[in-house]
């Protein structure tokens, strides 16, 4: 019975350390995304000189955060930060929010959708 509940303290631990990180990298993301900013560098890596704006912000705040600075110089581990998820992590925001609009779009009564366009050469929207 010990060893289970060692390995159950163990799991929930780690449990909430991926919490704790996912939390920070989305909320993080959240935020960036909202500005319009370019967000992904050169090379991206924690320890390029250029890895852009998200990696360059989560670096920042690892070395004030002891979780995240443990869990980005763990080696041999998962840090999920390579483009493939960042791009998994972008659409699982632009979901989440477009979802958003469409529960409000349905819960009002009525609602606007404002369209703008632009000319082309021949002077055509």
């Amino acid at each position: 019975m010990l060893i289970g509940a060692s390995l159950k303290k163990q799991m929930d631990a780690e449990v909430q350390k991926w919490k704790y990180v996912l939390n920070h990298q989305f909320g993080l993301l959240r935020e960036l995304t909202g500005l319009g900013l370019p967000l992904r560098g050169h090379t991206e890596s924690l320890d390029s000189d250029n890895p852009g704006v998200y990696l360059s912000i989560l670096r920042h705040i690892s070395t004030i955060d002891p979780i995240l600075k443990q869990h980005f110089e763990d080696k041999g581990h998962l840090k999920y930060l390579s483009k493939t998820i960042f791009e998994e992590q972008v659409q699982i925001l632009s979901k989440m929010t477009l979802d958003k609009i469409v529960d409000l779009c349905t819960e009002a009564k009525f609602f606007t959708v404002i369209a703008d366009s632009t000319t082309d050469i021949s002077h055509k929207d």
